[in-house]
């Protein structure tokens, strides 16, 4: 596998409402999502993955930089505290009275909080290979935060070959 410079034009498919045009454009050599499937319940991510898969032209690629979860509890104890003492650092440029335990209220108690549905990265790996996809792996994590994904080898025939 390479990858090799070509010129391109780039199509970024429009969602309104509940009907998309990135039907009309595909396939795509290359897809890329970045925060917006993790609110989705794990059934509807992996038909989106499938929705994805069908729109990938041959050796096209998926990436997803997405929320995962963390394997264990602690784990996410941990990612917690990490993003809570960075945010605190960054809040308090701005206001050098804000304490870490106000910056960790806030994080603790926002509104999207119970919005994330997260899914393990190796589970989502599992169902992008499931679908089809081949080198599914995942490139960078960094405590629940993933950079994931795959490539559509070639397009299937009718008659059951590849092309």
């Amino acid at each position: 596998f390479s990858l090799t410079p070509v010129d391109c034009s780039l199509t970024v498919p429009i969602r309104c409402s509940k009907t998309t045009i990135a039907e009309e454009h595909a396939p795509f050599d290359i897809v890329i999502s970045g925060f917006a499937i993790h609110h989705l319940t794990n059934a509807r991510k992996q038909t989106l993955y499938g929705e994805i898969f069908a729109l990938l032209g041959a050796r096209g690629l998926f990436l997803n930089l997405e929320h995962v979860s963390s394997a264990t509890p602690s784990d996410t104890d941990l990612f917690d505290a990490f993003l809570i003492d960075h945010l605190h650092r960054f809040q308090h440029l701005s206001d050098p009275c804000l304490s870490r335990e106000t910056t960790a209220a806030g994080h603790t108690n926002r509104p999207d909080r119970h919005d994330n549905i997260l899914a393990p990265v190796e589970e989502q790996c599992r169902w992008l290979r499931r679908i089809g996809f081949t080198d599914v792996d995942c490139f960078f994590k960094a405590f629940e935060l993933a950079i994931f994904g795959g490539r559509r080898l070639a397009n299937p025939q009718p008659n059951g070959s590849v092309s």
